[in-house]
């Protein structure tokens, strides 16, 4: 059997703005990192699940058991525009998220030393 030699995994969080993690979830894995962007950076699936989430991270894992040591981490953060937001306050059903790179957050929530 032949392994792959790294997967990238997808994780997606809500982090507020004291940079609390208050949810997350695994959202998956893909074989190339190219595979894993393309899910955050056009929403496939609904990733940021219409606003439930705010950032995204790749995670690149080798094969085997992993024990709490990230090898590379890309992160993302979602922003949607003021006229997608509702009087109401939330989203509106059309409102997608415009998604670029940012800085790793991971030190800052207190994930890695």
């Amino acid at each position: 059997m032949k392994l792959l030699s790294k997967i990238y995994t997808v994780q997606v969080f809500f982090i507020d703005a004291k940079g609390n993690i208050n949810y997350s979830r695994n959202w998956g894995w893909f074989p190339t990192k190219a595979q894993a962007e393309d899910i955050i950076i056009n929403n496939i699936t609904d990733i940021f699940e219409h606003g439930y989430y705010n950032y995204a991270m790749i995670n690149e894992v080798p094969p085997g058991i992993c024990v709490g040591h990230l090898r590379k981490e890309n992160w993302y953060i979602a922003h949607y525009l003021k006229r997608d937001i509702r009087p109401d306050g939330y989203l509106k059903l059309s409102a997608q998220p415009r998604v670029k790179p940012c800085r790793s957050l991971l030190t800052n929530v207190g994930l890695l030393d």
